[in-house]
């Protein structure tokens, strides 16, 4: 991002606006119930850190008269990539995919909605600052996978996957599947956007029905 801002300053390039990407990790990976706008305070461990790297790297852009936007993103869905492409397959068979206690918040956002808010940023003249790019849908590792088993009609009475397991197997970036809390979508909403997927199953089953293995 400073190499980008330094080209853009040195050749001086008559740039509108810059959408940079963050994520809700500013927020730290911990677990409450308190909904978290972009007002909260950020957190202290390692994404968190690298977090507001970034976003400090993206906000010189303002010094040059560029609109800045930045989105703090949830989990992207889509059947293509990503979480749901590790889990769905286990889920299929009716393998209980969820880590830990399952009581920590997963902030998402269905990858069709991120096109359309990134399309929505750009043609709005009135949009700057920070963001969060997350579904208005609260949900906790146990409802999305109760809901992923569902939508392809499975159940299972495994157990969760013990946070034992995952911290030896991801070491401190464990944190980060284990911990969570509820963000809030309301600001990019009273800005006027509608998400088309705004509930956990409707994101889930439009993934399903697609997916094959």
């Amino acid at each position: 991002m400073n190499l980008l801002f330094e080209y853009v300053k040195r050749h001086e390039l008559n740039i509108d606006k810059i959408i940079s990407s963050s994520a809700v990790g500013y927020y730290g990976a911990y677990t409450s119930d308190t909904i978290l706008s972009e007002d909260s305070s950020s957190g202290n461990d390692f994404l968190a850190h690298i977090c507001k790297v970034w976003e400090k790297a993206a906000w010189q852009f303002e010094s040059l008269g560029v609109k800045t936007i930045i989105l703090r993103k949830g989990i992207v869905l889509g059947r293509d990539g990503g979480m749901y492409a590790k889990l769905a397959p286990l889920a299929k068979l009716g393998i209980n995919v969820s880590l830990g206690d399952g009581k920590q918040y997963i902030p998402w956002i269905d990858i069709h909605d991120v096109v359309r808010l990134y399309e929505f940023i750009l043609y709005r003249t009135d949009i700057r600052g920070v963001y969060n790019a997350v579904a208005p849908q609260h949900i906790t590792m146990n409802d999305f996978a109760y809901v992923l088993l569902r939508s392809f009609g499975r159940s299972s009475f495994l157990p969760n996957v013990p946070g034992f397991v995952i911290k030896l197997l991801y070491g401190d970036m464990a944190a980060m599947l284990l911990n969570g809390s509820p963000i809030s979508a309301e600001k990019i909403r009273n800005r006027g956007f509608k998400f088309n997927y705004d509930t956990i199953a409707r994101s889930l089953n439009n993934c399903s029905k697609s997916f094959f293995i």
